[in-house]
């Protein structure tokens, strides 16, 4: 079950389809929007294996993709053992390798809006100068689902970006 999270990743690629001049601003999508994937991060198994466990078990049927994205075989593989053997049903969980520094992917991880023409752009922003790995994810995972991507210069130190989807952005 564990797959390498793209070459892009391993190699430290960053070849990124380019951003054309935007005829309309991008508009962040709504909190409140459906979801094919949820990112979870996991530089520690033992941090967040009872959370990541019910967030799995409260995903299980809908048809969303968990994606987990760890640091190295070793947590990954961790996560598995407990997961399969503690019978958790793993069957829309995917594991991913890429360097990160932490857990928490709501604070460094990817932000999503949409173009004038509605396709989804990663919008990444600057996090901590002290977790390097962190704050170059939303480029690499851009890169990985062939996402357009664009940057904010912006410092983000958290996950509490919300939005309205109608172009109203709130943050603390």
């Amino acid at each position: 079950r564990l797959r390498l999270f793209g070459l892009v990743l391993a190699l430290g690629l960053t070849f990124l389809p380019r951003l054309e001049a935007q005829t309309a601003p991008l508009r962040n999508i709504a909190e409140f929007a459906p979801v094919d994937e949820i990112l979870l991060g996991c530089n520690d198994s033992y941090l967040v294996m009872d959370a990541y466990r019910e967030i799995i078990g409260a995903m299980k049927g809908s048809g969303v993709k968990i994606s987990v994205i760890c640091p190295s075989n070793y947590v990954a593989n961790q996560l598995i053992y407990e997961y399969y053997y503690g019978g958790v049903d793993l069957t829309n969980v995917r594991f991913y390798l890429a360097p990160i520094d932490s857990i928490w992917m709501r604070d460094f991880g990817p932000n999503f809006a949409k173009d004038a023409a509605g396709k989804v752009v990663v919008v990444d922003t600057n996090y901590y100068y002290d977790r390097p790995n962190d704050d170059a994810f939303s480029k690499k995972y851009a890169a990985f689902r062939a996402f357009p991507y664009t940057y904010a210069d912006i410092d983000m130190e958290g996950g509490n970006l919300m939005a309205d989807g109608k172009g109203t952005i709130m943050t603390s």
